[in-house]
């Protein structure tokens, strides 16, 4: 996949405040992926999700899960307004794939998440 590391968060540079804190993530990082258009992006920040990818590990599946179904409701309650996104669930991995990418594209982040944890 044509992608590179965007940014890896720390506690100070999330721009959610959410790294460490008690039920949420406990590492995040960002990805950019050449095939997303750069001229449909809205968000043109560096690390949103919308440009590639994100990545963000909980401490249970039930927190990725959680935080999954939120972001869903949350853009689907702005019918597109806000955008889209794929989401997948692997353990406590929340992988974030922007909504840019086709679905085929997008199953290539589903399948790399399978094969680097087992």
């Amino acid at each position: 996949m044509p992608i590179k590391v965007a940014v890896v968060y720390t506690a100070r540079t999330d721009p959610n405040g959410h790294l460490g804190r008690p039920r949420r993530y406990t590492s995040k990082a960002a990805c950019t992926d050449r095939r997303v258009p750069k001229a449909k992006l809205a968000n043109t920040e560096h690390g949103s999700v919308e440009r590639g990818c994100g990545v963000e590990v909980y401490p249970t599946e039930a927190g990725a899960r959680a935080r999954s179904e939120y972001i869903q409701q949350t853009l689907g309650a702005l019918d597109g307004v806000a955008g889209s996104e794929y989401h997948y669930v692997k353990g406590g991995i929340l992988l974030r794939v922007s909504g840019f990418l086709t679905p085929a594209q997008a199953k290539q982040y589903e399948t790399a998440l399978a094969r680097v944890t087992g």
